[in-house]
């Protein structure tokens, strides 16, 4: 009798060391941070603001472009994105990501976009990462993004229950979006709205391309054509 509880007691403490282990591992794992995201964040608050500066500055040109000649061309650097995302969004948008998320980030690589944000939950904190690529498909304005990879720390995390409420999202802001796989990657095929009503330019993007530390994007505006008047009806 003896004997089987030491065994008992044996294989409950194996189980005990194993499950501590597995916590332990996991979380090491889930608190792991992106090398490009610590050096996003590190980055000096002057140098932030100088960016974001610049950041509106070249979406103003951007517009004004836009306005005025048929066709159109814009360079977005990283740096400049995240100066934007680490001082203005705070500023002018506080209420716009979840309580859950705060500080994004991002990095573009060559056919490669990286996204990464801290996340709180349930007393844990992590940095969950995106890892993206993305291409103009030949419909116009149908931009196809594949994801390579999401991650909480270095744990991977399924993204399948996701894929309806992300659906859900871009349909309320305008933008339509349909699933594929891809070599067992979830893509998604977005279409961008050429002219919404109001506008007087309809926007087409001709060209996309991820380099390093870049996104290059060109593309044409062309004045909408108005809508013809119907005639008046005659009234009794």
């Amino acid at each position: 009798m003896k004997r089987i509880r030491r065994r008992l007691l044996l294989v409950v403490f194996a189980a005990l060391a194993l499950l501590a282990a597995a916590v332990g591992f996991f979380s090491y794992q889930v608190r792991q941070v992106p090398e490009f995201y610590q050096q996003a964040i590190a980055a000096p608050v002057v140098e932030q603001q100088q960016a974001a500066e610049q950041f509106e500055h070249s979406a103003l040109e951007l517009q004004n472009s836009i306005r005025r000649d048929e066709d159109w061309q814009v360079e977005i650097a990283a740096d400049e994105v995240n100066g934007w995302l680490a001082t203005a969004l705070p500023q002018k948008f506080p209420g716009v990501l979840p309580p859950e998320v705060s500080e994004p980030r991002v990095a573009i690589a060559p056919d490669r976009l990286h996204i990464a944000t801290k996340y709180h939950t349930s007393g844990i904190t992590t940095v969950v990462s995106i890892q993206l690529s993305a291409f103009l498909t030949p419909e116009p304005n149908v931009v196809a993004v594949r994801i390579h990879r999401v991650a909480a720390g270095n744990i991977p995390l399924p993204l399948g229950k996701y894929l309806e409420q992300i659906t859900a999202e871009a349909a309320r802001h305008g933008i339509y979006i349909r699933w594929q796989e891809i070599e067992g990657d979830p893509q998604a095929i977005v279409t961008l709205p050429i002219a919404e009503p109001g506008d007087k330019r309809a926007i087409v993007i001709r060209s996309l391309q991820l380099l390093a530390g870049k996104l290059v994007a060109a593309g044409t505006a062309t004045p909408v054509e108005p809508a013809p008047k119907q005639p008046a009806r005659l009234t009794e």
